[in-house]
């Protein structure tokens, strides 16, 4: 009648693991619901909400049924309720430490991703890396960096998630990150339209933001404008002074 109540049988009531006897805290509890009978249907929400043994964790928690439904969450960590020193496995946590190299990358681009782990009751034994569902990379030890090359991906939004897995081979929650993967940046039209104002013009993803910088001999670097590419594309303009020095444009993503 107890979900996961196989795990330990008649321990989960009683002092023996024969069962009959003295019974432990959360036997107690259940008599108390039962009346003696062993026939009735006790497990409850309000039984799963009691910690019976006070070993700070509920009887849901420890028999992997925290709402009481009768329905355990596929491999929880199953402990015994009527025992203080059992207690359930917790699962790790994971995270990303931002911020990532950035958010949007122009293939093609090695992104530097870093993520932390913790488990509050064992160790972490490996961090893993997923595009998607699928793992692609698996760090052992801190710190957990990966370094994952967008060359051969395809372009658009990649859902990038880390999880952590503990010693109990218990896995954390997968954190996700959205990374925008452009192509390279290639620049559809570039000269001056009207005798002074430099037009510059390139394809791109709508809302995407660009800096544009300039330079007089390919050295030193000036920003002189931002774009935001509209359903249109992305397009720079600038008025050139009568006495201009020959300029070189580049375009790139903000830092």
């Amino acid at each position: 009648m107890l979900p996961n109540g196989s795990r330990f049988n008649c321990s989960n009531c009683h002092v023996s693991s024969g069962g009959g006897g003295a019974r432990n805290p959360f036997g107690a509890d259940v008599l108390d619901i039962v009346g003696g009978s062993s026939s009735i249907k006790f497990w409850s929400p309000e039984l799963a909400a009691l910690d019976s043994d006070g070993d700070g964790f509920t009887n849901g928690q420890e028999l992997g049924d925290p709402d009481g439904d009768g329905t355990p969450i596929p491999g929880a960590s199953v402990s015994n309720p009527g025992s203080a020193t059992s207690k359930p496995n917790q699962f790790p946590i994971a995270a990303f430490l931002l911020p990532i190299n950035a958010k949007t990358v122009v293939q093609p681009a090695l992104v530097n991703i870093e993520a932390s782990a913790t488990d509050s009751d064992g160790t972490i034994v490996r961090v893993e890396l997923l595009l998607g569902n699928n793992v692609v990379a698996t760090v052992t030890s801190a710190p957990f960096v990966f370094k994952l090359d967008t060359a051969a991906l395809t372009p658009g939004t990649l859902d990038i998630g880390v999880r952590s897995i503990d010693n109990r081979n218990a896995a954390s929650p997968i954190a996700r990150l959205a990374l925008t993967l452009l192509q390279e940046v290639r620049i559809q039209s570039a000269g001056v339209v009207d005798g002074r104002t430099f037009e510059l013009a390139w394809a791109a993803p709508v809302g995407t933001r660009f800096v544009v910088e300039a330079s007089a001999n390919l050295t030193t670097w000036t920003q002189v404008g931002t774009v935001t590419a509209s359903a249109e594309g992305a397009k720079f303009t600038e008025v050139q002074p009568p006495d201009a020095s020959p300029r070189f444009y580049r375009v790139g993503l903000p830092e």
